[in-house]
């Protein structure tokens, strides 16, 4: 098999060598009070998902190429000459952003598995990957902006109280997808799998008036413990969708007969499927674009809603715009200035556009073609 097509195939982690299983294992040792863990003891689920991918996707090439012996770890053929090939064929089927993602996420890999090693080359190589790395998609052609992002989702929420007067079951899709478009415009400081693994009494609680979001450090990217409340716009609306339309997402609610999870309590998760489970994260990820596509013409994913956050309060208050990092849960300011910029290139490009038409609109009232 060519190596172009053959690179994107991994080797999942049961499969790798003996020793590099040990080593995985032992990074990702938690450890106590006693004792200080692996280097990716406390690493987020989604990081060790991704670190252990890369890696995956590293030995597979290795294997293809025939560097990598029976057995041997493949930390043992790490080297720049190797590296650079590996570059080099990833350039070849995907994009540059993703390679420079995936050497990201290899270097922080073999530190872990091997932080008594040198790897400065390494993160040299990914720094620069960064530098040079052109996106394919522009963002700015599918942001829309937060109000009208939240905006959308009450109004779906009124489509699915009207809706439910005459089909209670779609009535009840229709209002817990606003709700949930409406949430994440609200507080986008969720991401894809926190909104998804909302659980009502855990991860949304009231107290009082009030509904609080409160996801674990561990949970979170950024390894930070959040708790923050929810708009009081939106209480009454939750109140409606927990009481109302939420138990007619379940089957036995709509008219299934099929022996699926059918009492309401079996089921914690804030957002439910027609089968009476909890959304996946890629289920809510593709409701998000069917939607917002069918709107604004365009798919508005839920990593979007960031960048719409952002760069609604860089283009609305910019005197604030710092207030964007805790907004988004950012440790470093440095990370939240990309929306700043690609808030002012944006408006940049706005006003250079309406320059031209105030051009041509003079140019043919004084006759000229």
């Amino acid at each position: 098999m060519p190596r172009r097509i053959a690179d994107h195939l991994k080797i999942r982690p049961e499969d790798w060598p003996a020793a590099d299983q040990e080593a995985w294992e032992a990074a990702r040792h938690p450890g106590d009070v006693f004792d200080p863990g692996g280097p990716a003891g406390e690493a987020p689920a989604a990081s060790v998902r991704w670190m252990a991918d890369a890696y995956g996707y590293w030995m597979g090439w290795l294997k293809r190429n025939g560097l990598l012996t029976e057995d041997a770890s493949a930390l043992d053929a790490i080297c720049r000459e190797h590296v650079a090939s590996y570059v080099a064929d990833l350039r070849e089927v995907i994009a540059s952003t993703t390679v420079a993602i995936r050497i990201r996420k290899l270097h922080q890999m073999v530190r872990a598995l091997s932080p008594e090693r040198d790897w400065a080359w390494l993160s040299t190589i990914s720094r620069n990957l960064d530098r040079v790395a052109v996106p394919v998609r522009d963002k700015r052609a599918k942001l829309v902006s937060a109000d009208v992002l939240y905006r959308f989702g009450i109004e779906l929420m009124k489509e699915g109280e009207q809706l439910s007067q005459s089909d209670l079951f779609h009535g009840a899709v229709r209002y817990r997808d606003g709700m949930m478009i409406a949430l994440l415009a609200a507080r986008p400081i969720l991401r894809r799998r926190n909104l998804s693994d909302l659980k009502v009494g855990d991860g949304i609680v009231k107290r009082g008036e009030n509904y609080w979001l409160q996801v674990i450090a561990a949970e979170m990217k950024q390894r930070r413990h959040i708790e923050v409340s929810v708009p009081p716009e939106l209480t009454p609306r939750l109140d409606r969708y927990l009481a109302h339309h939420r138990p007619y997402l379940f089957p036995r609610n709509h008219g299934w007969k099929q022996p699926v999870a059918q009492d309401p309590t079996a089921c914690s998760h804030l957002w439910v499927s027609a089968r009476g489970k909890g959304m996946e994260a890629h289920s809510i990820y593709g409701r998000f674009v069917q939607l917002t596509k069918a709107k604004f013409g365009k798919g508005v994913n839920p990593h979007l809603f960031r960048d719409a956050a952002a760069t609604s309060i860089a283009l609305e208050d910019p005197k604030h715009v710092r207030y964007a990092m805790n907004v988004l849960g950012h440790r470093k300011f440095a990370t939240t200035e990309r929306h700043y910029i690609l808030a002012q290139s944006f408006e940049a490009t706005q006003r250079h556009q309406q320059n031209v038409l105030t051009i041509r609109r003079r140019a043919t009232a004084r006759g000229v073609p």
